[in-house]
């Protein structure tokens, strides 16, 4: 997956993914093995050889990093040489980014969240429609048996869709979406918009509501407690 980050932060921290569907540093899913296409040639009598790498997106959350490996043989010597080159395939012509001004709140508070709209370069571009949805995210927490024989905490998490607010960037390509959160929880906050060819850019901010009720954090297999500041 390609990380964005040609905008100029500036005072604030704005995300232009979404950390759960995103993978920069592991490979979850296969992905990094994928071929798209192998192909073989001759070069012409300048030396060249020109193929195409099909950039159509199936299953891909993010924008891509291509990694192109050339093999070149000698028909005499059978020696071999190689090189190789990345491009990077972005998912859409814009790119939405989201900050969070505050990471925990009690219930019934509102939180507000910036939002930024660029371009491939990371120039704030106006006028930019999208939305933002508010999802709670509930944990479930089984203890499931592994291959040594002992018992291991597995949790899970599903989101419920709590509202939906749409949005047009400013002049400047800013704006911001406030929501007002009822119960305690965990809460996962999603912008996307979509570039003139519907190809949509999503981006993700987190924030934690505290209240009387209990609430579900799901639960790891370790005694480490995470701390969420305030401020």
């Amino acid at each position: 997956d390609y990380f964005f980050s040609r905008f100029d932060q500036g005072d604030q921290d704005y995300a232009f993914t979404d950390n759960d569907t995103a993978c920069f540093y592991c490979d979850w899913e296969g992905r990094s093995d994928k071929s798209r296409v192998e192909d073989t040639g001759y070069t012409d009598g300048n030396g060249r050889l020109v193929f195409t790498v099909p950039t159509t997106f199936t299953d891909e959350k993010e924008s891509q990093v291509f990694n192109v490996n050339v093999d070149v043989k000698d028909a005499s010597t059978q020696e071999m040489v190689w090189t190789s080159m990345q491009f990077v395939v972005h998912k859409s012509d814009t790119y939405v980014g989201i900050a969070s001004n505050v990471y925990l709140i009690k219930k019934n508070e509102s939180a507000s969240f910036p939002i930024i709209t660029t371009n491939l370069l990371g120039n704030p571009v106006p006028n930019i429609s999208g939305d933002v949805s508010l999802f709670k995210r509930t944990y479930t927490t089984i203890k499931k048996k592994g291959v040594d024989g002992f018992f291991y905490y597995d949790s899970s998490f599903d989101d419920q869709l709590i509202k939906n607010v749409n949005f047009v960037s400013g002049s400047d390509g800013r704006t911001q979406v406030a929501f007002t959160i009822a119960d305690g929880g965990d809460y996962h906050v999603v912008a996307r918009v979509r570039d003139n060819k519907q190809h949509e850019a999503k981006a993700a901010a987190n924030i934690t509501v505290s209240s009387e009720q209990y609430v579900s954090w799901g639960r790891e297999n370790n005694d480490r407690m995470e701390i969420i500041p305030d401020k």
